[in-house]
């Protein structure tokens, strides 16, 4: 939920940075409208899942249920992985 969040501002940020972009040159224009139209469907999307997401809940509670929050568990992490990063000796 947080990282969809997190990308609709980010898109939103974009978009008001081409809106900025168009004020000062033309060709930005376009640029910034399909920017907002894909800000817009982030944006319906992220309200979307989050009713969805609400009436699920909603519903779920009128059964008498108690909502319970589980969290994935983690992947295993390698050592060995390059993502991991080395450990630097000082």
């Amino acid at each position: 939920d947080v990282q969809i969040m997190q990308l609709n501002n980010c898109i939103q940020c974009l978009a008001v940075i081409c809106d900025i972009l168009a004020m000062f040159a033309r060709e930005f224009e376009h640029l910034s409208q399909i920017v907002h139209c894909v800000a817009e469907l982030v944006f319906t999307a992220t309200v979307s899942c989050m009713v969805a997401q609400i009436h699920h809940e909603i519903k779920y509670r009128e059964r008498g249920e108690d909502v319970v929050a589980v969290a994935a568990p983690a992947a295993p992490v390698d050592a060995s992985s390059p993502l991991m990063g080395e450990k630097m000796e000082r």
